[in-house]
């Protein structure tokens, strides 16, 4: 029993199985981070380019062409929602007799004013378009609390007018 017990032969495998259990976790969370900020910045960019979009086509907005812009370029597995408005409102643009708004806040608040008077911020009222973005992400081992969320949510406000 002696010799057995004092036989150390197979310690280094049994301590690479146990130590690369915790290795692969840690890869696997470093992975999960990675592709949480990859769908991030993806969702970045197709809300940046659809805003340029809208700006180019500011005489003439179609929100639903926009809309499809932002999900395909977004190019993410699961296709992320999209809601596109004026003025504080979803799905509501118009080309002609647009109404104009004065904008305050981080989260923005809209506020009917005369089409290029002064706001109470120093700006001009104008005609806003908004495109809002949200997409999911399905963490393998991170917490979504550690990720700040598994819904991403990315905004573009853009003057139009």
């Amino acid at each position: 029993m002696r010799r057995l017990a004092a036989d150390t032969r197979g310690t280094a495998t049994i301590e690479f199985a146990l130590l690369s259990v915790f290795f692969f976790v840690a890869l696997t969370a470093v992975l999960d981070i990675g592709i949480w900020y990859q769908h991030r910045l993806r969702l970045d960019s197709a809300v940046e380019q659809g805003a340029m979009l809208a700006f180019g086509t500011r005489s003439n907005v179609d929100q639903a062409a926009i809309a499809t812009f932002v999900a395909a370029a977004a190019k993410l597995s699961i296709a992320p929602t999209i809601k596109v408005g004026c003025n504080g409102g979803t799905s509501n643009c118009v080309n002609s007799s647009r109404s104009c708004a004065c904008v305050s806040g981080r989260t923005p608040t809209f506020t009917a004013a005369t089409c290029n008077a002064s706001c109470a911020d120093g700006s001009l009222a104008g005609y806003y378009l908004t495109i809002e973005a949200s997409a999911t992400s399905t963490p393998m081992v991170v917490s979504s609390s550690v990720l700040g969320g598994i819904t991403q949510q990315r905004r573009a406000l853009v003057r139009l007018e």
